[in-house]
């Protein structure tokens, strides 16, 4: 599976919170990006967790905080990745849905 990352004028808001993670938090979701990158959404759900609307969240624990990725697919076998943010309780925010469904939405009216 392909990965891109949403852009925002040539800027992608992934990118700035990947930079901001710790050196082992990032590469532990850069790992689980490689699995999500190799295996697809049959990454199982250990790191594939479907929200609806066609929205997934690739999960990353890492001690006691939880990295999720938003992320959508589009035809052609590719994951665009929304945003990023860190939690630390069992609900995704819905500020954090809101926005993934927002930037989804841009995306796709630009194709």
């Amino acid at each position: 599976m392909k990965i891109e990352f949403f852009k925002v004028r040539n800027k992608s808001p992934v990118d700035e919170f990947l930079v901001s993670l710790q050196k082992k938090e990032r590469a532990k979701v850069l790992r689980n990006l490689d699995l999500l990158k190799e295996f697809g959404l049959s990454a199982g759900g250990n790191f594939v967790e479907p929200l609806g609307d066609g929205l997934f969240s690739l999960r990353t624990n890492f001690s006691d905080v939880y990295i999720r990725m938003l992320f959508f697919t589009v035809v052609g076998n590719k994951a665009v990745i929304l945003s990023g943010f860190k939690k630390k309780t069992n609900k995704i925010p819905a500020g954090e849905i809101n926005l993934a469904k927002r930037r989804k939405k841009e995306y796709l009216s630009k194709m």
